[in-house]
């Protein structure tokens, strides 16, 4: 799976992981090792730092394991001997190496490996952990801190963030800068929303009403985000909206997609009244709407937007739970613009 010559100053159980890396991959029949069996096998050395960190921020083993069968899914056969690492592992790699090089380390061990991970910002294992509800910048903190707390004086500069990512995104807006209503019992408004402050002008009632509603999801379930699969939640409430006709005619139900949800990512252990922010993808996924709206020259974005894009970000919970109900992304999109343009 490696060149002895990139992974000779790896730790024992460093070493450990990329193994059970492999096991995982093996598991889930695929010919590959990705981003999403390394994050396994990092939980899988349980008495790492590693492993500490992530556990500690509520992420395990077996909740890790559901996400990522439900994004990715599994093979249709059995794969025996040893698989190769795809580039974006190999990336994480090579940058699990430079950060034990920022931080004067002579060796790469876990911690260094799970820098390496949420560094890159584009993996599978980084949607799951946004799928979790956990904060990037806090996994690199925590690790830091298990380090050694003076590791946060000579911290690195982290890896300039996607451009498709605002740097401002965990900004709050107004709750009247969206124009959204809550009753008094401690709903919080949607935030990391300010880059689109302009956009949400053109935003028609239902599409606004969309985020209230995967607001209201994201609580129910007891998470402190939005995530992509809250927002498709919330696509599915109004019953005259596009993007609830074409879900319908491909045999999709409100039930069915909690349920799917539900099972892949679990309740939350307490009920959060703090601010609500969307996930990153979530917030990918609403750019993308934007875009598509202005693709169509549409000078308004609507729930159809909204579902397109969903299914045109495509690595999100909400299309993880849409494959996994069988339906076709691309069918989706078809079927959105056909009904659309028959209106």
């Amino acid at each position: 799976m490696h060149d002895n010559e990139t992974f000779d100053k790896f730790t024992e159980q460093a070493r450990r992981v990329l193994v059970y890396a492999q096991e995982e991959a093996q598991g889930f029949q695929h010919h590959y090792v990705g981003t999403e069996h390394l994050l396994l096998g990092l939980l899988r050395e349980g008495d790492s730092i590693a492993a500490k960190v992530l556990n500690d921020l509520g992420v395990k083993l077996g909740k890790a394991r559901s996400v990522i069968a439900f994004i990715i899914g599994r093979g249709d056969r059995i794969v025996l001997g040893e698989i190769g690492l795809v580039p974006r592992a190999k990336k994480a790699i090579q940058l699990a190496v430079d950060e034990a090089h920022l931080l004067n380390h002579d060796y790469v061990g876990t911690e260094h490996l799970l820098l390496g991970l949420i560094r890159d910002r584009e993996g599978i294992a980084v949607g799951a952990l946004e799928s979790l509800g956990v904060n990037l910048e806090k996994v690199r903190t925590q690790t830091l801190l298990a380090l050694s707390p003076s590791s946060l004086v000579t911290e690195p500069p982290t890896a300039p963030i996607p451009a498709s990512i605002p740097q401002d995104a965990a900004a709050p807006i107004a709750e009247k800068d969206l124009g959204l209503t809550h009753n008094e019992e401690g709903k919080k408004q949607i935030n990391g929303m300010q880059k689109y402050i302009d956009e949400l002008d053109n935003f028609t009632k239902q599409a606004k009403k969309v985020l209230v509603y995967a607001q209201e999801e994201a609580q129910s379930f007891q998470h402190h985000y939005v995530g992509t699969e809250h927002l498709l939640l919330g696509l599915i409430h109004e019953p005259e909206d596009i993007a609830v006709k074409v879900l319908t005619n491909l045999g999709i139900e409100l039930k069915q997609v909690r349920s799917a949800v539900e099972f892949m990512i679990g309740q939350g252990e307490h009920i959060g009244l703090r601010e609500i922010e969307l996930t990153p993808r979530a917030k990918k996924a609403v750019e993308l709407a934007v875009d598509e709206a202005h693709r169509l020259n549409h000078d308004y974005i609507g729930p159809e937007h909204l579902l397109l894009g969903l299914v045109r970000e495509g690595a999100g919970i909400a299309a993880g739970v849409l494959e996994s109900l069988g339906v076709n992304l691309e069918k989706v999109r078809r079927q959105t613009i056909h009904i659309k343009s028959g209106q």
